[in-house]
């Protein structure tokens, strides 16, 4: 989960990685001056500081995910993934350079992923591998958006959905249907898994 930030096999936790907490608390100050709303997520759930915010709702939507709950200190326990909801268009770099213990995946037009440094779904997946003795080149991984692709080219098979990015598809040995289409099922159809 949380862009490989936090696995868990047979209900133990085998990683958990989570944003370093000073550097978390100065980049939300920075985007609170850049008006960019944040969201902020453990193991129990998502939160944010907005009661209402545009962008989230709209990011929100993509993911057939209600508006998270509303809390005064969204920040609270540990967090393994943050949304910074910031386009293209309004430097993102600028978080980037000022801050190195994270990386900046973008997954939609209006937001991005904020993970800790080196971390990934394919370091995740990587993790789960190595301790369930699989091998690599074994593994299936299935994906449609941009915070994908690194995951998609580092397992042994990559499968973009139908409805994915077109750099997502790029990066995929091959494209099955559309996760509305039963996606997964159909890939692991023509896998010869089921």
């Amino acid at each position: 989960m949380f862009n490989g930030s936090y696995v868990v096999i047979d209900g133990d936790v085998v990683l958990a990685k989570s944003l370093h907490s000073s550097a978390l608390e100065n980049i939300f100050e920075m985007a609170h001056r850049n008006d960019h709303a944040m969201v902020f997520m453990d193991h129990t759930g998502m939160r944010t500081d907005q009661l209402s915010h545009p962008r989230i709702k709209e990011c929100m939507e993509s993911l057939l995910l209600p508006y998270p709950p509303i809390h005064k200190n969204p920040m609270d326990g540990e967090v393994y993934q943050a949304l910074l909801f910031s386009t293209k268009g309004e430097n993102p770099s600028d978080y980037e350079h000022a801050f190195s213990e994270f990386d900046f995946v973008r997954w939609h037009d209006l937001s991005v992923d904020i993970v800790p440094a080196g971390g990934s779904k394919a370091v995740g997946i990587q993790k789960a591998a190595d301790l369930l003795n699989i091998p690599m080149e074994d593994t299936i991984a299935f994906g449609d958006g941009l915070n994908d692709i690194e995951m998609l080219q580092a397992a042994g098979v990559g499968v973009a959905m139908g409805n994915g990015t077109e750099q997502t598809k790029q990066a995929a040995d091959f494209i099955t249907k559309s996760v509305d289409e039963e996606g997964i099922h159909a890939g692991l159809k023509e896998l010869g898994l089921i």
